[in-house]
């Protein structure tokens, strides 16, 4: 998919509250590796519209997250830490035991969007796909609802019909 009309997306999400002071340009640097990859991945406008609601809603693509310091984030937004230490990785904060290799902004895009596919076939809608992230065959979820809500308005930015 061609990055252009998500990065366009991902800039009119509001800004992490610590990247506030980031001007146009520092922001547009920041959030074009995220298209990229989500237009690396995504086969249609429905994967692509899902993974910008998934990161919007799990880290607001913080500049810390997607630079890899989660500890650095203020307490309560550290990546799920466990004894200190962040336990999920990147702008749709990932767990370890989902994907293995996360190295990248691609890999960890690929990773997100096979577990929506998951989640997608196992229950059937997208929403149902936000909330199988949870785990264990998880159909619903309380925040389902408002990620599908933001993957509708992306949709509707880029003139889908959904």
């Amino acid at each position: 998919m061609n990055p252009a009309p998500i990065l366009t997306a991902l800039l009119a999400l509001p800004a992490w509250e610590g990247d506030r002071a980031l001007t146009a340009e520092e922001r547009e640097a920041q959030l074009a590796p995220v298209a990229a990859a989500i237009g690396a991945v995504a086969r249609n406008r429905d994967e692509a519209a899902w993974l910008v609601a998934q990161g919007k809603h799990e880290s607001h693509f913080a500049s810390l997250v997607l630079q890899g310091r989660c500890s650095e984030m203020p307490k309560g937004q550290q990546c799920d830490p466990k004894h200190g230490v962040p336990q999920s990785r990147g702008p749709w904060q990932l767990k370890g035991r989902w994907c293995r290799t996360v190295d990248t902004l691609e890999g960890q895009a690929a990773c997100a969007l096979r577990l929506a596919r998951w989640g997608l076939k196992q229950c059937g809608t997208w929403e149902a796909a936000f909330a199988a992230q949870r785990g264990m065959g998880a159909c619903t979820s309380p925040q389902a609802p408002k990620r599908e809500a933001t993957r509708r308005k992306v949709l509707a930015t880029w003139g889908a019909r959904r």
